[in-house]
């Protein structure tokens, strides 16, 4: 059974003879109440609903800085040009500067988007409400509930623009349509593109939704048409990779040389940053391991010896690649093909 199939409980019914206090003798402020209610407009994510909206605002507590992203040069131009220059300057980015409204982030897994998500998040300041989302955030088991919860989300991102809507692993909420897909998720991408829609619609609003995937091919072409932006996160280059590994080791006692560092590097090829920072976890390991439990529950901080060339060798002979030639190929053409639409 789809997880929205089941039915939302319904109150339990009064006992008999209730008359439910003063507000069954006063129909006309049973009737006030609903006036008002809709004037305010918040009636639809007001309790539950609001209440799950606001726990995905990120905090500024877990915020990653700009210069933590390493190699991602180009992606950071784009995120400034497409994001936050327009919300920090929005009286310049009118007409045919005005932004795209759906940006897509998209490569190999492991490779920064969730990352550069949240230093678009720092970079844009305390006065954006930026919303981190999920597949898990945005479902729910109650029938009807999904399609609630995302108009309350774009609702709330409006009343607080200027906003920003980060969805992580879109394609999971959001692939393509089939014949036999379940009703509800129908639903759910079709509530979604109709929100989407609407963003934007004044000329004064500012909200902005960004979905990050590893698997692009598999998104909804209407989806896919509203992320008008594209942006490709490649896996790093020679150059990122011995920054990343040299920013990795420099919290542990090591004898690694600026040559030896760059020859590892050599060696890390289709290496995505979560992968290379498995090699670091690795290879730190090496060093400690000459000892047996008795001693290491014992053994002080920085007592241990340095880490050497010798135990990345060791830690690359049992941490792999996990993005194949296969897989890179598949980015790379999928990229190509969406970048000439």
């Amino acid at each position: 059974m789809h997880p929205e199939a089941e039915p939302r409980p319904r109150a339990a019914p009064r006992p008999a003879g209730h008359k439910g206090g003063a507000k069954a003798d006063q129909p006309e402020e049973k009737s006030a109440g609903k006036e008002k209610d809709k004037g305010a407009g918040q009636c639809k994510y007001s309790g539950e609903l609001r209440g799950t909206i606001e726990q995905s605002i990120l905090q500024k507590a877990s915020m990653v800085k700009w210069e933590d992203l390493i190699g991602l040069e180009d992606v950071k131009k784009k995120m400034m040009e497409t994001i936050v220059l327009p919300i920090k300057n929005p009286e310049l980015f009118t007409g045919l500067l005005t932004p795209s409204k759906g940006i897509l982030l998209f490569g190999p897994p492991g490779n920064g988007k969730t990352m550069v998500a949240k230093a678009i998040a720092s970079q844009c300041g305390e006065e954006v409400t930026f919303f981190n989302m999920s597949a898990g955030t945005l479902t729910s088991r109650y029938y009807g509930d999904s399609e609630k919860l995302i108009q309350a989300l774009f609702a709330m991102a409006a009343e607080k623009q200027p906003s920003a809507i980060f969805i992580d692993e879109i394609d999971s909420i959001l692939g393509a349509r089939s014949s036999e897909e379940h009703e509800a998720s129908r639903r759910l991408k079709t509530e979604f593109l109709v929100q989407f829609d609407g963003v934007g619609t004044r000329q004064e609003d500012r909200v902005v939704v960004v979905g990050a995937t590893n698997r692009p091919f598999d998104l909804d072409e209407a989806v896919l048409r509203r992320f008008t932006a594209r942006i490709y996160l490649p896996l790093p280059d020679l150059e990122a990779r011995s920054k990343m590994i040299k920013g990795q080791i420099k919290t542990v006692k090591n004898n690694l040389s600026e040559a030896e560092v760059v020859e590892v590097a050599k060696k890390t090829e289709r290496y995505s940053f979560a992968d290379l920072r498995a090699v670091c976890q690795e290879a730190a390991m090496g060093p400690i391991r000459m000892y047996d439990y008795e001693q290491l529950a014992k053994l002080k901080k920085g007592e241990a010896p340095p880490m050497m060339a010798k135990h990345f060798e060791e830690a690359l002979g049992k941490v792999k690649a996990s993005v194949t030639k296969k897989n890179l190929a598949d980015f790379e053409k999928w990229n190509s093909d969406n970048m000439k639409r």
